[in-house]
C-alpha cells in the first residue's frame, strides 16, 4: 500500500514526465525520473499564501488548490541537455478553475442584450509581458489565474531557480488549464526578435520549450502573440474529440450578436505559429491479433482548431468512427458521474487513465495518412466499449 508521501511523489513525478516524455524520447518513462537526474519538487497553494508541499489528501477540489511541479536535471542524459529546469502547471482542480473557464458560455452566454462594462471586464483582459514589454489581449479568466498563481512564493522560487547558472535551458509544460497557464508563462517571460516575434529563448537568452497537453485554447484575441517560425520548440498536442482546445471560440460563436458586438471581438485564436499536433489512435488487426496505433498529424500552422474540426479530414475520421456503429463510437465516462457519450469524455475520462499515456508516447507514430490495405484498423476511442474488450 502506497503511503501519502510515496502517492505525492508519484503525482509529482507523473505530472511531470507527461511533458518532459514528448520530444524527448524515452529516457523519462522510467518508475522514476530520479534515475534520469531529475530533481523535482511539487507546491500547492491558495492565492498568495505560502507554497505547501502537497501531503496527505492533496488537491481539493472545493478549495482552491492550484498546484506547479518544478525540478532541475544538471548532468542531462541521453535525451536532455545538462542544466535543463522544467516547470509544469497542473490541471484544473478547483471550483475557481472550473468557473473561470465557464464564464463565457455560462455568465455571458445567457445574456440575450449588449453587455455592460462590468460583464465586458469579465471577458476582456490585457497584459504586458515581462521580457518583452509587448501587450496582447486575452481571455480575462486565464489571466487572473495566471495571475494567482504568478503571485505564490512557490512561483518566485521557479524564477529564482530558472534565473540561476542550474538552469541554461528552460521547458514550460502542462496539462489542461496547466497548457493554457504555461502558454501565458511562455508569452511572459519569452524573448523576441527586432520584429516582435517570439524566438526560441526565455529570460534574455536562455533556449526554452513550451509543450502543452490537452489544451485549453483560443483565449487570445485582438493583439495575439506570434512566435517567428512553426516549430517543436512551441507545440500544442491535441487528441481526438476533446473539444476543450476549441471550447472557448466554439462557445463565442453561439452568443446573440448583441453580446458579440459589445465584447468587440472578431475570433478567438491561439498563439500565431504554434505547432498543433492532433493524435487519434487505431487498433490494427495483424498476425491474428489487435495492435495499437497512435497517429499524429499537424494542423496547418495558423489554422485555428475549431476550423481543423470542418476540414476534410476530421470530417471523415469522425464518418469512419461512427461506420463501426455504437460499440465504437458511444463511449462511458466518469467524470463527476456516469454518462454516456460526454462531450469531454477524451478530455479526462477517469475509468481510463491509461488510454491517455498511451496516446501521449511518441515511440512508433503512425502517419495519418497511412493505407492500411487488407489489415482491419478500429478507430480507439476511450471509454467505448470495443476499448473496453481489447483490454
Amino acid at each position: 500500500m502506497m503511503n501519502s508521501d510515496q502517492a505525492t511523489r508519484k503525482f509529482a513525478i507523473l505530472l511531470l514526465k507527461s511533458g518532459l516524455k514528448l520530444r524527448y524520447d524515452s529516457a523519462l518513462i522510467d518508475e522514476s525520473v530520479n534515475r534520469c537526474g531529475w530533481n523535482v519538487a511539487t507546491f500547492a497553494h491558495d492565492s498568495a499564501s505560502l507554497p505547501i508541499p502537497i501531503t496527505g489528501s492533496g488537491l481539493n477540489m472545493l478549495e482552491a488548490s492550484d498546484a506547479i511541479t518544478f525540478g532541475t536535471n544538471l548532468e542531462g542524459n541521453h535525451a536532455i541537455l545538462p542544466h535543463t529546469c522544467a516547470i509544469a502547471f497542473s490541471g484544473g482542480n478547483d471550483i475557481d478553475d472550473s468557473r473561470g473557464l465557464y464564464t463565457l458560455m455560462e455568465y455571458i452566454g445567457s445574456a440575450s442584450s449588449s453587455l455592460d462594462q462590468q460583464q465586458i471586464d469579465k471577458i476582456r483582459g490585457n497584459f504586458t509581458a515581462l521580457i518583452s514589454g509587448l501587450s496582447f489581449d486575452i481571455y480575462h479568466p486565464a489571466w487572473k489565474e495566471y495571475q494567482i498563481v504568478k503571485s505564490a512564493l512557490s512561483f518566485h522560487n521557479w524564477l529564482s531557480l530558472a534565473n540561476s547558472s542550474d538552469c541554461d535551458h528552460l521547458l514550460y509544460t502542462g496539462i489542461s488549464i496547466g497548457a493554457m497557464l504555461s502558454q501565458i508563462h511562455r508569452i511572459d517571460f519569452g524573448d523576441v526578435n527586432a520584429f516582435g516575434k517570439y524566438i526560441g529563448t526565455c529570460l534574455g537568452g536562455k533556449p526554452c520549450r513550451l509543450i502543452g497537453i490537452l489544451p485549453v485554447g483560443g483565449f487570445w484575441f485582438g493583439k495575439v502573440p506570434e512566435f517567428d517560425e512553426c516549430s517543436d520548440s512551441a507545440m500544442l498536442l491535441a487528441i481526438e474529440q476533446d473539444p476543450v482546445v476549441y471550447m472557448l471560440p466554439l462557445a463565442y460563436q453561439s452568443l446573440n450578436q448583441p453580446v458579440k458586438d459589445s465584447l468587440g471581438i472578431h475570433s478567438w485564436m491561439d498563439i500565431k505559429n504554434i505547432k498543433i499536433e492532433w493524435r487519434t489512435k487505431n487498433q490494427v488487426w495483424k498476425v491474428g491479433r489487435f495492435k495499437p496505433q497512435v497517429m499524429s498529424f499537424q494542423v496547418p500552422c495558423n489554422m485555428p482548431f475549431l476550423e481543423f474540426t470542418s476540414s476534410a479530414l476530421y470530417q471523415d475520421r469522425l464518418s469512419y468512427i461512427n461506420s463501426w456503429g455504437p460499440l465504437v463510437s458511444q463511449r462511458l465516462c466518469l467524470q463527476i458521474s456516469f454518462t454516456f457519450s460526454s462531450k469531454y469524455c477524451s478530455h479526462n475520462n477517469m475509468l481510463n487513465f491509461g488510454f491517455l499515456q498511451s496516446m501521449l508516447q511518441d515511440e512508433k507514430l503512425g502517419n495519418f495518412w497511412i493505407e492500411y490495405n487488407f489489415e482491419v484498423a478500429i478507430p480507439d476511442l476511450s471509454g467505448s466499449v470495443f476499448s473496453a474488450l481489447i483490454r
